[in-house]
């Protein structure tokens, strides 16, 4: 069975990203919001068991969007094991990447 998981990333919410636990069996959705304002305190106030944050320093104001969605996906994939991915480079693998 496919477990279907919502995770909104801002701010103030109260859990890290790397606090859940994101299951292998589960399709996990992460939604971000604008850069500018992240995502609308109203549509969190109903999500704040869900709600994961980037931990970061007090006098930075936010991260670049691309990089949070970066951070926040690949910890999902290290829970799930990163089951698609390949995990092991063969000799042909490694002849690939030398350009001759």
């Amino acid at each position: 069975m496919i477990i279907q998981r919502f995770i909104w990333q801002q701010q103030k919410a109260k859990h890290v990203y790397s606090a859940p636990a994101y299951e292998e069996d589960e399709d996990v959705y992460i939604m971000f919001g604008k850069e500018s304002a992240g995502i609308p305190e109203e549509i969190l106030l109903d999500y704040e068991e869900t709600s994961i944050r980037i931990p970061m320093l007090p006098h930075i104001r936010s991260l670049n969007l691309s990089n949070s969605v970066a951070i926040v996906a690949y910890e999902v994939l290290r829970h799930q094991g990163f089951e698609a991915f390949q995990m092991e480079r063969t000799a042909a693998s490694l002849l690939s990447l030398v350009e001759f």
